[in-house]
């Protein structure tokens, strides 16, 4: 147990540094999001889609920077983190469209919402996964050279 605190105590500065990352991500997205002269929404502002890109490469370089992240399969540890970061992720942005983002003016019915919010949630959680294992093995690299 002494040991997994003091892990926690060590890596608080990567942890820290990953959620401003992913709130400030959250703010851009919901404060530039598009609408139409109406006010309904066309989608997410060029600006905000990359960061959500961008978040899985930094989560496998945090991953690969801990003491653990070298050990056993360079590509399960990464995919596994980038697969949870995308379902967790994909999850909020639901939230946030059902709470604060307007509405489309003319969606396709439930059933096809719900077949679509699945696809995309698959979709980007296999993103998310590639992405953690190029961050661990490329951007994590780096970071434990420096």
């Amino acid at each position: 147990m002494r040991k997994v605190g003091h892990g926690a105590w060590t890596h608080w500065p990567s942890a820290a540094f990953f959620l401003v990352l992913w709130v400030s991500t959250w703010l851009i997205t919901v404060f530039t999001w598009e609408r139409n002269d109406a006010g309904d929404s066309i989608g997410m502002s060029a600006i905000a889609i990359p960061l959500h890109f961008v978040l899985p490469i930094v989560i496998g370089g945090l991953v690969r920077r801990s003491p653990r992240g070298e050990h056993g399969s360079p590509w399960n540890p990464y995919a596994l983190v980038g697969m949870v970061f995308g379902v967790v992720h994909f999850s909020i942005l639901s939230l946030v469209d059902r709470l604060w983002l307007p509405n489309v003016n003319s969606g396709p019915s439930a059933s096809g919402l719900v077949a679509e919010a699945l696809a995309f949630a698959v979709g980007y959680a296999i993103i998310c996964a590639v992405l953690c294992i190029v961050g661990g093995l490329c951007v994590g690299w780096r970071l434990r050279r420096v």
